[in-house]
């Protein structure tokens, strides 16, 4: 296969003015509609971490991070704003804000193998999306594993799913940089290792030496903290502790949506949660599908905005009511994407099947344990990567349909 060149004068200086207007508004309404402090369920305690692991010894202390039951990358990612900057919480937020900046411009690079209007459309619809002012707002990890996971996807994904360029040294600083940015996303948040059977398929297609280099560059952070937990705790893994509770959490006999609650007490001879969640699954499998279902329902949720500042009258009902509409749709052609995947393929579709599986696969993730709607944020840019082409395919589909039913009604043409 040959190697698809992207060139940058292709894109007109009329495309590069509208995404530069998009993304100056976007940052404008970033900024608007920031409130007063940061928010999060977890926030409290990401900010406990990050004041104490500003001092070196926490880093050798068997209990940091409780234990290693948080994870390491958004405290560190506070902790290092403090240590420069001192406490300053309003300065995260802007931060997080210019990250969040970076989404609609993921979306469109993800898109630069199609035409410029589903490039743009692709743009706005990330820029005006919720997700992206819920990420940017939020005091928890998801905003850097949004940005970590989308940076490595962008990396290898080059223009189409294929390499963007033929030079070597291009191809093996694509696969480290994308390994690492994944590598520093499982820092985040483990779950973002699931994405990697994806990410290898499309480091094949650069070539076995990409393959290699995408598999050091991740390797590096995640061997760096189990090489860490082995010298403080003993083990040598790099995962987390608060897998199996999410899982017993998520998979109890008092659980009813699937999200997050109080984990009751251990059955009696359970002898870990571990444990207490497989034999949950076993004995009650007919219960334990209904909860998958209330799962996948809630990962589904919009994310919704709900601004400090009094609005007027009936604007806050405008806004949710836009927050609903807009998940709906989005996800409605993302599933059109997915049922016309089996029952057509391409090229009747476009040609974003590795993006399709690796939102899929992420969501996925959150199956075995708890389920929650921020848990869907954070691939926001991949999941607009396919489902705005697909409305613009479908959409040329059905006039192109329309052309021929024409045609056929008219008939020949008898001269």
């Amino acid at each position: 296969m040959m190697d698809k060149e992207f060139r940058w004068r292709e894109v007109s200086h009329r495309e590069l003015l509208v995404v530069l207007v998009i993304l100056a508004l976007n940052l404008l309404l970033l900024f608007v509609l920031m409130p007063a402090q940061l928010k999060g369920q977890d926030t409290p305690k990401f900010i406990e971490i990050a004041l104490k692991a500003q001092f070196s010894g926490f880093w050798s202390d068997p209990s940091a991070f409780d234990g290693n039951y948080w994870a390491v990358g958004y405290p560190t990612f506070l902790a290092m704003i403090f240590k420069v900057f001192g406490f300053n919480l309003r300065l995260v937020q802007i931060l997080q804000v210019f990250i969040a900046l970076c989404l609609p411009i993921f979306a469109w690079l993800l898109t630069r193998h199609t035409t410029p209007r589903i490039r743009i459309a692709t743009l706005i619809v990330v820029a005006i999306s919720p997700a992206t002012y819920f990420l940017a707002h939020l005091g928890g990890y998801e905003i850097l594993l949004s940005w970590f996971m989308c940076l490595s996807l962008v990396i290898l994904w080059g223009v189409g799913g294929s390499p963007n360029g033929p030079r070597f040294w291009r191809r093996g600083s694509a696969g480290i940089c994308s390994g690492l940015a994944l590598g520093l996303a499982f820092m985040v948040q483990n779950k973002a290792l699931i994405v990697v059977p994806v990410l290898i398929y499309l480091a094949i297609k650069w070539g076995w030496p990409t393959v290699g280099a995408f598999i050091v560059g991740l390797c590096v952070p995640v061997a760096f903290w189990a090489y860490r937990n082995s010298l403080v705790l003993g083990s040598f893994s790099p995962f987390g502790k608060n897998a199996e509770i999410n899982a017993w959490i998520g998979n109890n006999p008092n659980v009813t949506t699937g999200g997050f609650m109080e984990p009751p007490p251990l059955p009696p001879g359970a002898s870990s949660y571990w444990n207490a969640t497989v034999n949950f699954w076993a004995s009650q499998p007919e219960f334990t599908f209904q909860i998958l279902g209330r799962k996948i329902a809630r990962l589904l949720e919009p994310a919704f905005i709900y601004p400090e500042y009094q609005l007027p009258t009936g604007s806050t009902l405008l806004l949710h009511t836009f927050s609903f509409l807009f998940s709906v749709l989005i996800l409605f052609a993302f599933a059109a994407y997915i049922f016309g995947r089996v029952w057509t393929g391409p090229p009747t579709l476009p040609k974003v099947g590795p993006l399709a599986a690796f939102y899929l696969l992420f969501m996925a993730a959150h199956l075995p344990f708890l389920a929650e709607a921020r848990f869907r944020t954070p691939l926001e840019p991949v999941l607009a990567a396919v489902a705005v082409p697909t409305v613009f395919y479908l959409i040329a589909q059905l006039r192109a349909k329309t052309s021929r039913s024409i045609l056929t009604r008219v008939g020949p043409e008898v001269d």
